[in-house]
């Protein structure tokens, strides 16, 4: 039986039997579509039906306080804003380097857990089982503290920081998974890129709880028959049964 996005989204992250799982990803650089519209991909077709990805939808929340002061940038490079909000102070970036957590597990546990474990009770009183937290870079030492903090799950798990979905699948058997698969790989030929599908997507597919994407937005050096064969084989394999 053929479930909706939402059935098939709640029985994958249950560890159930889905029809299949859901297809999503993060994204796409600008630049990437441009050269792929280059290269015959229909400009007027929405991605979605284009690629048969499962519809997402979001929700906005406003984080701040309300009414909000004006902003302004006080510092911004190509690693992260520094924007002055009022009489404070917020910086923006992901929580992990290439090797390493931007922040030790020691403060992380002091600071943020407590945080974290508030907003994330709120979320399951009003019957929210599914929390995940997006971090680029080597998210190791932070994963069983997000756990601690009552996160279910992790995305994207970037392998060019050293993140590996099938070891971090065997450390935690229940931790909701979204990404992995190598979006260097994608640029190299149709052989590469079975060989990073078939190591990966079929064991975690066997354990459930997760959802194959690549680890990041697509680049630009991805050529667009190259992402339909990517399409092409995940979708044999998470269909094949």
């Amino acid at each position: 039986m053929t479930m909706t996005y939402r059935e098939r989204f709640h029985e994958t992250m249950r560890f159930g039997h889905p029809d299949r799982v859901p297809y999503w990803e993060m994204g796409f650089w600008g630049q990437t579509i441009e050269r792929w519209e280059d290269e015959g991909m229909p400009p007027d077709q929405h991605h979605i039906h284009l690629f048969g990805f499962d519809r997402r939808e979001t929700v906005p929340i406003n984080h701040g306080i309300i009414p909000g002061f004006r902003e302004e940038i006080v510092e911004e490079n190509e690693r992260f804003v520094i924007a002055r909000r009022g009489d404070g102070v917020l910086s923006k970036q992901d929580m992990c380097y290439k090797t390493a957590s931007i922040i030790s597990p020691k403060h992380f546990r002091e600071f943020m857990v407590p945080r974290y474990q508030r907003i994330t009770a709120l979320m399951r009183k009003h019957g929210v089982q599914v929390i995940l937290v997006d971090s680029d870079g080597h998210v190791d030492e932070l994963i069983p503290l997000w756990l601690e903090g009552g996160l279910s799950g992790v995305y994207p798990f970037e392998v060019a920081a050293g993140e590996d979905v099938v070891a971090v699948r065997k450390q935690y058997p229940r931790l909701h998974i979204w990404g992995g698969i190598d979006k260097r790989v994608l640029a190299q030929d149709k052989r590469a890129i079975e060989a990073e599908l078939y190591a990966k997507v079929p064991f975690m597919l066997e354990r459930g709880g997760y959802i194959p994407g690549i680890d990041h937005a697509v680049p630009h050096d991805v050529s667009y028959e190259n992402w339909l064969y990517y399409r092409e084989v995940l979708h044999r394999i998470c269909e094949r049964g």
